[in-house]
């Protein structure tokens, strides 16, 4: 099976160099050679030579060296047209211009994963990354989240990773395509509960960057994760329903990415610069990134959408306000009120044997 990798930036390039060594180790299941396709910039229209040459990606992945076995293209429809596994990993608001490119071009036969970290809404709902590349191209699709910050992995620091699959046989096959002594991967059926978490963390982390910006400590940034945690599964269930399980936000596509995003992640960060300088977040992003994208605005801006199309705002005061902070002028510290205002409660413990 001939694998090909949608996308160059840091983590797509990374994810290449991991496939490409198992490609190589598992010749009796996998083409040898994997086909990273990368987008044509202006600024750099030579790259997919260069990393051909080179073997390392200078722009977004520096001082790597990659397997000889990946081969960089630019020429998307013949990397597509050939590669039995598709492996998605561009931003997630260029991925409806990317299915509409590729759509009448991949194979019938094909099947393929998601690695992007969204949700795209539309009509006050929202849809996941592998539910549009399964209604789009019409094969089957998984996802892979977890908490991999690329250019550690890159370097093979052990990381782990949760690959959620509807067809249970299809998991087995990512398994072997991702499994390394120093990248461990999981499986699950909730899919739906994976790449929720996967999105909504990218909010949680910028308001955890506010917390940073106002010099506030851990506790309070404890605080903001504690209640990210529980919005994200609170609105995973409304979006998907209660199938979505509690289990997953335990695996490192839960709890673990939200530790790592809200303590190292990009989103995190900028966000911090933003509350320190007061500069916009375009401009942030152009400054800080090297052409990356930032997510997490935009996953606020079209999560703030669908819970007021719900009628569902008090529900989510974290989601809201981190929203009113980058889109409409509220002070960063309004972050803190959210913390306050929390509800007292008292958890009562469920015990199984109880009479």
């Amino acid at each position: 099976m001939r694998i090909a990798v949608l996308g160059a930036g840091a983590w797509g390039t990374t994810i290449a160099r991991v496939l490409a060594q198992n490609a190589a180790s598992h010749d009796d299941m996998f083409y040898g050679t994997v086909d990273l396709y990368v987008e044509p910039i202006a600024s750099d229209v030579n790259l997919a030579k260069t990393i051909n040459s080179a073997h390392e990606n200078p722009r977004y992945l520096p001082g790597i060296p990659l397997p000889d076995n990946v081969h960089a293209s630019s020429d998307l429809l013949s990397v597509v047209s050939r590669a039995a596994i598709l492996v998605f990993v561009c931003p997630h608001q260029f991925l409806g211009t990317l299915l509409d490119r590729i759509a009448a071009h991949v194979r019938r036969d094909a099947i393929a994963i998601s690695l992007i970290k969204g949700l795209h809404a539309h009509d006050a709902r929202m849809r996941t990354m592998s539910g549009m590349i399964r209604d789009a191209l019409r094969i089957d699709c998984s996802a892979l989240s977890g908490a991999n910050v690329a250019d550690q992995v890159a370097r093979e620091q052990f990381s782990e990773a949760t690959i959620g699959c509807r067809n249970v046989a299809h998991a087995a096959v990512f398994q072997a395509m991702f499994q390394r002594p120093y990248f461990r991967v999981q499986a699950t059926t909730d899919i739906d509960g994976l790449e929720a978490c996967g999105a909504l963390k990218n909010i949680v982390a910028l308001a955890a960057g506010f917390v940073d910006g106002l010099d506030l400590g851990t506790n309070t940034k404890a605080a903001v994760v504690r209640i990210g945690m529980e919005e994200t599964m609170r609105l995973a269930r409304v979006l998907f329903g209660d199938h979505v399980c509690d289990r997953t936000m335990l695996l490192s596509c839960g709890v673990a990415d939200m530790i790592t995003t809200c303590f190292s992640g990009r989103n995190r960060r900028v966000a911090e610069q933003f509350v320190r300088t007061g500069t916009p977040f375009d401009r942030l992003e152009a400054e800080m990134l090297h052409g990356q994208k930032l997510q997490g605005t935009l996953s606020a801006a079209e999560v703030h959408d669908v819970i007021v199309a719900r009628g569902l705002t008090a529900r989510f005061p974290l989601f809201a306000q981190t929203y009113r902070i980058c889109f409409q002028g509220a002070p960063p510290r309004s972050i803190v009120d959210v913390l306050v205002q929390q509800p007292h409660e008292v958890v009562v413990a469920h015990h199984p044997d109880a009479a």
